[in-house]
């Protein structure tokens, strides 16, 4: 009988220690307290104790007598120490548990992490960010996650997550030199030129000679203007690990604090390293910029052909009665400019040219023209992505010509245009030019009033390599002037550039043109095509010898179609 008590009194033992384990320390302590005896009015501190003691030892007569006074009051001292073991054993087991649950929930972080480097490394930067989100939502203190997170943030230009995700990661460890690199350079990125210097800073008195530090304070220096530190910080970065980009503004520094000879040696190192490489070409631009002067002149003489002498110099066509014969003519050109400013991202240049015609024997269409134009550029140069180059141009064109009209124009116009730098190899022009256009002729043909508002849109697309090149454009064009002079047209163009052999370059123009005069007393429409080539070939820095010939067809009403061929040879310096 007692046996059978005792059996029973073990099995509710281990339902207990069952249960304690499941609900907690604290309900398991309330219950060995008495609780628990309302419901249990069974429980006796003799069964307590039995929950602590093997089943081998419950079968002892001995214990089984216990439940006499004496042994009442013997299993109330050892209560305490009943506690103690169950606290211990189900706080062990709590932490088994947690244990546990860390090293899958590890586990998994560290499988993401995995997957999400792979997508990294294969440019699928969306699944990769998808991975590591996974990855910290199971470890968020996962420093490598957060690191790698803020990376990929970065490489999709998100520098605002990339430097909350890095930060992170760096509160948790600020002894971690790869993530203290990696903050800084996202604040560099993101031109937040105190932050990243203050990292890179300390960075720089952990180890003095460290490359990234060096690096980037350079560049920081360089970019605020301040190139002798620049130079100082660049020059012991390449020291350490030689670089296009590191030696390209190291020699553009040298050029603005005027150190031309150190200054060619590190462009030029750029082209050893680097050749062919958008940072190569920039520095033979830099190059280049060594040897220029800030002015600039050139003259030209040549002697030209023209099958059907019609035209006055801005283009256009005279009536058939004033023209359409044959004449040989000397040319002589000339310009000269000036540029005063030239920095980093604005330039300004003042320009003149000089263009005047001799026929042999059309003596009344010699031409003289005057123009003057003043320009400022403002370049977004980049070593990589889109870079952009806007141009305004305001001029002035005085042109005098000496026919049977004794007439001259003046053309006062504006030129703003921008240039597209998509690649190295492609490059976008959208170009407009307003003209006022003021016309003086004589009284009997005051009849034909060009004066007017002149505009003309074109958008070109240089697409080239490093022999040749292809420019297809297309052209409006609207003249506001009187009635036999207003119109609207279209045009279309192809020109080819190429160096063929003995270092001479050929050139090619295909074009057609629409224009209708809407107004005209005669509905007049014209269509002209034309087509040149050109040969050209320099003898040292300063000669150019050239040949170049035209051919146009205009079909118009009677008085103003046309044919004409033009064939010239000119030689010229510049300087």
């Amino acid at each position: 009988m007692r046996e059978d008590r005792a059996q029973r009194t073990e099995d509710r033992g281990q339902s207990y220690e069952q249960r304690a384990m499941s609900r907690g320390v604290l309900q398991y302590a309330q219950e060995c307290r008495g609780g628990d005896s309302v419901n249990r009015p069974e429980l006796t501190e003799v069964s307590l104790r039995a929950e602590a003691i093997p089943k081998t030892s419950i079968s002892n007569s001995s214990l089984i007598r216990e439940g006499t006074k004496g042994g009442i009051n013997t299993a109330r001292r050892n209560m305490p120490l009943l506690s103690i073991f169950l606290l211990t054993t189900s706080l062990l087991t709590i932490s088994t548990i947690h244990a546990q649950q860390t090293t899958i929930r590890s586990g998994e972080a560290e499988v993401r992490l995995a997957k999400g480097t792979i997508f990294f490394y294969q440019n699928e930067y969306s699944s990769a960010v998808h991975e590591y989100l996974k990855g910290i939502e199971a470890d968020p203190n996962n420093i490598q996650l957060l690191l790698m997170l803020g990376r990929t943030y970065s490489r999709l230009n998100d520098y605002e997550n990339a430097i909350k995700y890095v930060s992170r990661a760096y509160e948790i460890n600020m002894m971690r030199v790869d993530v203290k690199k990696e903050l800084a350079r996202l604040y560099y990125k993101k031109r937040d030129y105190i932050q990243a210097k203050k990292l890179f800073g300390e960075l720089l008195a952990l180890n003095p000679e460290d490359f990234q530090p060096n690096y980037y304070i350079g560049l920081i220096f360089f970019k605020e203007g301040n190139f002798a530190p620049a130079k100082e910080f660049l020059t012991k970065a390449l020291q350490v690990i030689p670089n296009p980009e590191g030696y390209y503004y190291l020699g553009v520094s040298y050029a603005k604090t005027r150190e031309k000879e150190k200054a060619r040696d590190a462009l030029k190192k750029v082209m050893e390293i680097a050749p062919g490489s958008r940072t190569s070409e920039l520095a033979d631009a830099e190059l280049k910029k060594l040897d220029e002067r800030i002015w600039r002149a050139g003259v030209s003489a040549g002697v030209e052909y023209d099958s059907n002498v019609i035209l006055l110099p801005d283009g256009m066509a005279l009536p058939e009665e004033y023209a359409k014969k044959s004449d040989t003519r000397a040319l002589l050109k000339g310009f000269a400019g000036i540029t005063p400013l030239n920095l980093k991202s604005l330039e300004l240049s003042l320009d003149y040219s000089l263009y005047q015609s001799l026929h042999f024997s059309l003596h009344d269409f010699n031409t003289q023209s005057h123009m003057a134009r003043l320009s400022f550029l403002y370049k977004n140069l980049k070593q990589s992505g889109i870079s952009t180059i806007f141009t305004l141009t305001p001029g002035l064109n005085y042109t005098l010509w000496k026919t049977s009209l004794e007439s001259y124009m003046q053309k006062i116009y504006l030129n703003p245009s921008i240039s597209i730098i998509e690649t190295k190899n492609i490059v976008t022009l959208l170009n407009y030019t307003i003209s006022l256009l003021d016309f003086k002729v004589e009284p009997e043909v005051s009849e034909n009033d060009r004066d007017g508002l002149n505009h003309v849109v074109k958008l070109y697309q240089v697409i080239g390599g490093k022999r040749w090149a292809i420019t297809p454009g297309l052209g409006f064009e609207a003249n506001n002037a009187g009635v036999n002079y207003d119109y609207r047209g279209f045009s279309g163009e192809l020109k080819v550039l190429a160096e063929l052999f003995w270092d001479i370059k050929g050139n090619a123009i295909f074009g057609i043109s629409y224009r209708n005069y809407f107004r005209h007393t005669e509905s007049r429409r014209d269509t002209e095509i034309d087509a040149g080539v050109g040969l050209s070939k320099n003898f040292g820095k300063h000669l150019e010898v050239g040949l170049n010939g035209l051919l146009v067809r205009n079909n118009s009403i009677s008085d103003y179609s046309y044919r004409r061929s033009v064939i010239g040879l000119y030689a010229g310096g510049r300087w």
